[in-house]
């Protein structure tokens, strides 16, 4: 996938940062949780996809 290689790429893997996949409710359920909590994360998205409208 091309989000592991940029993981690696940008020398995040070293810093711990993985990728994790899950199905689509499970990644939306988790966005909306770390928004509201105002948390710091990372997220790959896809096109189309809603979020980027968020």
């Amino acid at each position: 996938m091309r989000s592991e290689k940029l993981i690696e790429a940008y020398g995040l893997a070293a810093l711990g940062w993985r990728q994790e996949i899950g199905d689509p409710r499970a990644i939306i359920d988790t966005v909306d949780r770390r928004m509201a909590d105002e948390d710091w994360f990372v997220t790959a998205l896809w096109q189309p996809q809603y979020l980027h409208d968020v």
